[in-house]
């Protein structure tokens, strides 16, 4: 089952000098909706990434549905991505106001554009599960501060390699200092500009991360991850060729805010107690480590999450590297929260 019906939107923000987000809805085909629960499924996404890159992962899902059992109690009619301000068709609509903020975007910022999105965008689905990836994990437990426990958006939520960080984690990181400035550097040196999609595509296929990845990641990277230059955020190169989205600039920029990531895992002591949270890991540790994957999850801190899974052959970036066993995890969350349910509304 394909995702169809593609449908693009852009979100005005709220604020006077605020930042708009592009979204993309995906619906998938044949649907048999009677006398089931009725779900929309919204995904954010990582640093330096895009909502796209998010598409196998929706049509796998997708896929399932379609081979699920006919008695199945629940149905997803929708899968909204959403690109975050400074990211992929967002980076682009943004671009003048992003040249004048080289102090980049806050994961609260995100999360207000995400707030915006849902106000702007009636989801028509009963419930509504929110998915998001690395820095996308983050800006979902923000995007509902100051909302009360029977006014949340969300029925349930998948954090997606979350880089939460406790207090004292990030206390010992800081302090330390050396894998700080080796992500900084690593940032600030990225190549960002190649004479054309075929020769960024070519170079891609032999660099990490993208080798790494299932091929038609890297083709949706290269099809919505560049934009064309000239780009004054990029101006290695005067004209002709491609660009980054989300600039070396922005993504720099956006490191400097790093007690996000211990507010958001803070937040998810509410979130816990009212609507179920899962937690999806790649098989390998290579980004968030271990030690800090397990004070993430730690019920002692006072965060039970519904389940706790590892996706084989995948790290860090486990939509890219393995977007159909990404889809299986999320499919036995929702099997597990809404197999049992029958028809409901959300007002």
């Amino acid at each position: 089952m394909g995702a169809s019906n593609a449908t693009n939107v852009v979100t005005p923000s709220s604020t006077l000098n605020g930042l708009d987000v592009a979204a993309t809805k995906y619906c998938p085909q044949d649907l048999l909706v009677a006398n089931r629960t009725q779900i929309s499924l919204l995904f954010t996404h990582g640093v330096s990434l895009h909502k796209e890159l998010w598409l196998p992962t929706i049509e796998h899902i997708f896929e399932l549905q379609k081979h699920s059992p006919s008695e199945l109690k629940f149905v997803i009619v929708e899968a909204w991505t959403v690109d975050l301000p400074n990211h992929g068709q967002s980076a682009i609509i943004n671009h003048s106001r992003l040249v004048a903020r080289p102090e980049g975007i806050s994961a609260y910022e995100s999360a207000r554009a995400v707030e915006d999105f849902l106000v702007a965008h009636h989801i028509g689905a009963g419930k509504l599960v929110a998915v998001g990836h690395s820095a996308g994990a983050c800006v979902l437990p923000l995007s509902t501060v100051g909302r009360t426990n029977d006014t949340l958006p969300y029925s349930s939520m998948i954090l997606v390699e979350p880089p939460m960080m406790t207090q004292e984690v990030l206390d010992a990181v800081m302090r330390d200092g050396r894998a700080w400035k080796a992500l900084i550097g690593m940032a600030k040196s990225r190549k960002d500009t190649w004479p054309s999609r075929e020769a960024a595509r070519e170079w891609m296929s032999r660099h990490l991360p993208w080798k790494a990845w299932e091929p038609r990641c890297v083709d949706l990277f290269v099809q919505y991850g560049l934009r064309d230059l000239p780009a004054a955020i990029s101006p290695s190169e005067s004209s002709g060729g491609v660009t980054l989205c989300c600039s070396r600039v922005q993504e720099v920029a956006g490191y400097a805010y790093v007690q996000d990531g211990v507010d958001s895992l803070n937040r998810l002591k509410f979130l816990c107690s009212f609507i179920p949270v899962h937690c999806v890991f790649g098989e390998r540790a290579d980004v968030v480590h271990k030690s800090t994957q397990a004070a993430i999850v730690d019920p002692k801190q006072g965060r039970t999450f519904k389940s706790i899974v590892r996706v084989p052959r995948a790290g860090h970036l486990v939509v890219q590297e393995n977007p159909r066993g990404l889809a299986e995890a999320i499919w036995a969350a929702l099997q597990g929260d809404y197999a049992q349910e029958g028809p409901t509304s959300r007002l």
